[in-house]
């Protein structure tokens, strides 16, 4: 993964939030980059995993984990130069609404880097959710995990649009990725935060 990150073109000294950063790792990987200078805030939806996250990151002074989702990041607006969303995205209902709450905490000529799968099948998707529910009877009638079957980067650029967002980059075979036993692609988008004057409202319905 750390090469991935390299990839991402994060600058030393910036301020970068990692939204569902999952491994303590990836956050170390991004402090590496941004350098003592810069700082790394990592926000996860589920307290005990952050509270794990916090016990083996307590000699990394500028990484600070909180609880918090896509929809509401604790942080005031303006605070960042990068967002980061990787391999969450496809797992979000209302991918507009998260690219614009993104988009709040990020400074003018910042920039939004998603990592996530190019599209499959959505018969993928079907199948693997029906797993997930056999595997989690006790959550039978709760929604599934994975909500889209990757993007199109035309379907990507259309959500970009409608958070008032400019597609700056678009590498299609970042890396590989796997998604119910299948081998799929994952792309590097790079959403840019041109006017701030121009960003919808997060509380607007999309």
């Amino acid at each position: 993964m750390s090469d991935i990150l390299q990839k991402l073109g994060i600058r030393a000294h910036s301020t970068v939030v990692d939204l569902g950063f999952g491994q303590a790792d990836e956050l170390r990987g991004l402090a590496d980059i941004v350098g003592d200078k810069g700082k790394v805030y990592g926000v996860e939806s589920q307290h005990d995993r952050v509270e794990e996250a916090e016990k083996g990151l307590r000699s990394v002074r500028n990484i600070i984990v909180l609880t918090g989702d896509v929809f509401r990041i604790p942080l005031p607006d303006r605070s960042a130069d990068y967002v980061l969303l990787k391999g969450v995205l496809h797992e979000v209902p209302n991918v507009s609404k998260a690219l614009i709450e993104a988009a709040r905490v990020c400074k003018q000529q910042g920039a939004i880097l998603i990592v996530d799968f190019t599209d499959f099948p959505k018969a993928w998707l079907t199948r693997s959710n029906l797993k997930w529910r056999v595997h989690h009877p006790k959550k039978l009638l709760s929604k599934p995990l994975d909500r889209h079957p990757g993007f199109s980067r035309t379907s990507l650029e259309e959500r970009l649009k409608e958070a008032g967002l400019k597609m700056r980059t678009y590498d299609e075979k970042i890396m590989s990725g796997s998604f119910g036993g299948h081998k799929i692609s994952m792309f590097l988008a790079i959403g840019e935060v041109r006017d701030i004057r121009t960003l919808p409202s997060p509380t607007d319905e999309q």
